[in-house]
């Protein structure tokens, strides 16, 4: 009951994004500003401040465990999905789009505001050392991977593995390996900015679906197969590899929630910027958020009852 109590106010969040841009409170910028802020100022203030800890050993070998994990995750969903779109008969760029929902799951604008409030806000460090290969794979072999077969704009080089999300990683855990304490008035200031990432978060999720056009999304049942694959198969696999492999605690828990978020709101922010198919992305980013209200609650009651106590 108290995990989806939490997880309660995240939806009556998104359902004020909703209502907000439906009665046109909110415009129609107010979602691309929205991201836009949350992605390049307000999320990389909170990875700063979660990486506000003292230097030890231990604090250490659980970064380094939990990017191995992620690293892990990220490159067995990538295999998962080679022969995926075949199983479902889909021709084209919807092919990578599906792809690429099933390897990215909306781990930054639902993810965080999920694991603090079910997990807490302690687990925010390693949920940023989780995330780093999404920060640095999900708009670059990411955008990539959609745009490949299409003449686009896209262009793969070493600027797209730089984002500011991945800057502030970088700084953060420098600040970490040498014990580095902000001083306390720049730290309250980020930690002020930081904290709009959940709310701002959450209401964008509602202003987008808020947009989102719902002509040619129900008749498509590949649709509908992706976005609980997404939710409900992804987040067992990485269950059961996990904790097969040994591993427990919150070390299984932060994986496998992420694995059960919907797909990640980046899928049409690509298929948007270069001209590609945003009809299929937004369905899918859609369905899955629609359906992640009733799978997240069971699913980290799951999650919680075989990882044990963390």
């Amino acid at each position: 009951m108290v995990i989806a109590s939490q997880l309660l106010v995240l939806f009556l969040l998104m359902l004020s994004g909703f209502i907000l841009s439906k009665t046109g409170t909110l415009g129609r910028q107010a979602a691309p500003a929205f991201s836009s802020l949350v992605m390049n100022f307000a999320m990389p203030c909170l990875i700063v401040v979660s990486l506000q800890r003292p230097f030890s050993p231990d604090m250490l070998g659980l970064a380094g465990k939990t990017l191995g994990i992620s690293f892990l995750v990220y490159g067995l969903s990538a295999l998962l999905t080679v022969f995926y779109p075949s199983l479902l008969g889909l021709k084209g760029e919807q092919r990578d789009i599906h792809r690429y929902a099933l390897i990215f799951s909306n781990c930054a604008f639902i993810g965080i505001p999920v694991v603090e409030m079910v997990m807490g806000r302690e687990y925010l460090f390693q949920l940023t050392i989780y995330n780093v290969p999404f920060n640095l794979f999900s708009f670059s072999l990411g955008a990539w991977l959609i745009t490949r077969k299409r003449d686009s704009s896209f262009a793969l080089s070493y600027r797209t593995f730089v984002s500011p999300c991945i800057i502030a990683s970088v700084l953060g855990f420098i600040l970490f390996l040498f014990s580095v304490s902000l001083p306390d008035t720049l730290y309250r200031g980020l930690k002020m900015a930081g904290d709009m990432t959940s709310p701002l978060s959450t209401l964008v999720i509602g202003m987008n679906l808020a947009g989102t056009a719902w002509r040619g999304i129900l008749g498509r049942w590949q649709l509908y197969v992706t976005s609980l694959a997404r939710i409900a198969v992804m987040p067992l696999i990485v269950v059961l590899l996990l904790y097969l492999a040994g591993v427990r605690g919150a070390a299984l828990v932060m994986p496998a929630l992420i694995a059960a978020m919907p797909v990640a709101a980046s899928t049409t922010l690509i298929t948007s910027a270069f001209g590609g198919d945003i009809h299929e992305s937004g369905a899918l980013v859609l369905l899955s958020t629609l359906f992640s209200a009733l799978s997240l609650p069971l699913a980290a009651l799951v999650i919680y009852r075989l990882a044990g106590s963390f």
